[in-house]
């Protein structure tokens, strides 16, 4: 659909969302056409060096910069070295020069066949790299076949120029008697005459060849960075942003949008695709799950006006025809089993990627279920020590064996760890964070379901280890956790307990018990890594005491503080995105620094004032 011709706008609900959508293009379809394709967003993309290069490229400022040279550069490039080849920088003149670089007579250079050969290399580099950004730019916009014809010859010429002046047999007296810029008294051409003839016939071929490029190409008249922009834009059949970018195609005068396709629709709000749909597009294609979560509103005032719901949702309830996609290739047949049968009541298949032997190659090795339940429910330190406790020790376990089981060709994966809540993500960021922050061979991220969204790892590890009932998820955003897994998935949790909490944990274990892919955890088996995981808690306890014994007057001044700023950062997004500018000019630092340190007191930071007003009479 993308690469059939038609003018298609592609909406994602976040930056992340495009750098892995152009991979998977990449990846799946490596024919597609890259160069007619813009990426509004500033996306950074951190892959290998030729994924990195390709998207950086993609950028619509790095489009608007190579445009540049493409219009600018490379005449001026073409012009210089069709200045150096015709030679008219040289004295041509019959002048004794006795070893000066300027000719005192003319008041131009003297011949050098180094100098000269130095000039046409740098500049040959530059004008290859300028042509080639110029055919692959305008060859369906204002080049002529004829236009890119030419282009081709001449940079073909000029790399048999590079060529032929690599040649050591050919001297300084020899070029300055077939370019007629000596009298070339008394030397002997025979034995080499062949290459100096050519080399000067390869010379004023491109003389020629630059000349009709020059005269015969016309390039578009762009004064400003805005201009170049816009062109880009204009003339880029795929536009990649996100619904808040699309901002910048409202002033220009597009012919028209022929698709706009939305992708993960259900995360995006009703009213954010407000400036999608203002363009009129000839057709609509929406893609989505409608058993994942909707997009994440806090504040109930937006809740209740229905900003909560997706466009997505509303259509899926109310429009009869819908395309349902029955087809998975990102997940391992053994984790999607579960969530297909119990979800999608058995209507998804697994395509032919998933299946293969190379897919599902990743961890072959590793001693362990691609999809299991463990059991915490026998560790004796459960009641006495508590939950987390014993959860930390169990992730440890997995993280220490998932170590053990890869080798140095699988290369470094992604894996997740999965809380219920914010505060339980936080302590075990904190807990991971002292030895897998800078793994060699695992790269850890720990999530809550919240903030899960669309991020994809090669192992999830999921904790539904719970202190009140209420913390367990329900209905899809258990979906959610248990689809962002590509090869394996690991849950941790009560089995007895989440038995008897009904519903789809009940079938959970029923299910993985059924399968024989659940596992009883003990101390035991756990002994070691309660041993790391005691020492951590211990750690953590003698820094509270020492906390508490100190003078209630006096402040800590050096401490170590670990501290989810994302998390931060994107609660207090979250809280003010609605109240920007909408309050008095005078009123508005103070309202969002009130707002950044309510937001900082929910995570326990007490402040203290250290000045007293002092009231004079």
């Amino acid at each position: 659909m993308m690469d059939i011709g038609f003018r298609t706008l592609v909406c994602l609900p976040r930056e992340d969302d495009i750098a892995d959508l152009l991979k998977n293009l990449k990846n799946h379809f490596p024919s597609f056409n890259f160069s007619g394709t813009v990426v509004l967003n500033k996306v950074n993309y951190l892959g290998n060096t030729e994924n990195h290069n390709m998207f950086h490229d993609m950028r619509l400022e790095n489009r608007a910069q190579a445009l540049y040279c493409c219009i600018f550069l490379w005449r001026s490039f073409v012009k210089e070295i069709g200045f150096v080849l015709g030679l008219k920088p040289y004295c041509k003149e019959k002048c004794v020069h006795d070893g000066s670089n300027m000719c005192d007579k003319t008041k131009l250079l003297v011949f050098s066949w180094s100098s000269f050969k130095t000039k046409v290399s740098a500049l040959a580099m530059e004008v290859k790299k300028c042509s080639h950004l110029l055919i692959d730019r305008f060859s369906d916009i204002s080049l002529s076949d004829d236009d890119i014809q030419n282009l081709n010859k001449l940079t073909r010429g000029i790399s048999h120029l590079e060529n032929q002046m690599q040649n050591c047999d050919i001297t300084h007296s020899n070029v300055e008697r077939i370019f007629g810029l000596g009298s070339g008294l008394g030397f002997d051409l025979e034995g080499i005459g062949f290459y100096i003839t050519e080399l000067n016939e390869t010379r004023m071929n491109c003389l020629g060849l630059i000349e009709i490029v020059v005269n015969s190409i016309e390039l578009p008249q762009l004064n400003d960075r805005k201009e170049f922009e816009e062109f880009c834009i204009k003339h880029s059949r795929t536009i990649i942003c996100t619904p808040a970018c699309s901002s910048q195609l409202h002033d220009l005068k597009l012919d028209s949008i022929d698709i706009l396709l939305v992708d993960d629709a259900g995360q995006i709000r009703e009213s954010d695709m407000l400036m999608p749909l203002s363009f009129s597009p000839r057709h609509i294609v929406m893609l989505g799950d409608h058993l994942h979560i909707q997009p994440m509103v806090k504040s109930e005032v937006c809740q209740d006006a229905g900003f909560g719901s997706s466009l997505f949702q509303r259509l899926s309830h109310i429009y009869s025809q819908k395309k349902i996609l029955c087809k998975q290739y990102m997940i391992n047949p053994s984790i999607s089993q579960f969530m297909n049968e119990h979800f999608y009541e058995g209507r998804l298949e697994d395509g032919w990627i998933v299946k293969s032997d190379g897919y599902n190659n990743l961890l072959k090795k590793f001693p362990s279920y691609t999809y299991g339940f463990f059991d915490i429910s026998a560790v004796d330190e459960l009641r006495e020590k508590g939950n987390f406790f014993v959860e930390s020790a169990a992730v440890m376990g997995l993280l220490q064996s998932l170590c053990k089981g890869l080798t140095n060709d699988t290369g470094k994966i992604n894996v997740g760890m999965v809380c219920l809540s914010y505060s339980k993500m936080d302590e075990m960021q904190n807990f991971l964070g002292i030895k897998y922050e800078n793994h060699e061979r695992i790269n850890v991220e720990v999530s809550s379901l919240d903030n899960l969204s669309q991020k994809w790892y090669d192992v999830v590890i999921l904790s539904s280890v719970f202190d009140d009932k209420s913390e367990l998820p329900e209905g899809n955003k258990i979906n959610v956790a248990l689809t962002k897994s590509r090869h394996c998935l690991w849950i941790i949790g009560e089995a007895v307990k989440l038995g008897a909490s009904g519903d789809t944990w009940q079938k959970l274990i029923a299910n993985a018990k059924e399968r024989r892919c659940c596992a009883k955890l003990n101390s035991k088996v756990l002994a070691k890594v309660m041993r790391q995981s005691e020492a951590y808690h211990q750690d953590r306890d003698r820094s509270t005491a020492a906390n508490s014994a100190l003078p209630k007057n006096i402040m800590q001044k050096d401490f170590t503080w670990t501290l989810s700023l994302s998390n931060l950062k994107s609660q207090y997004e979250h809280t003010v995105a609605g109240e920007f500018a909408s309050e008095e000019t005078k009123e508005r630092g103070k309202r969002r620094l009130e707002t950044a340190l309510d937001i900082l007191k929910d995570h326990g930071v007490i402040g203290h004032h250290k000045v007293e007003f002092e009231v004079k009479n």
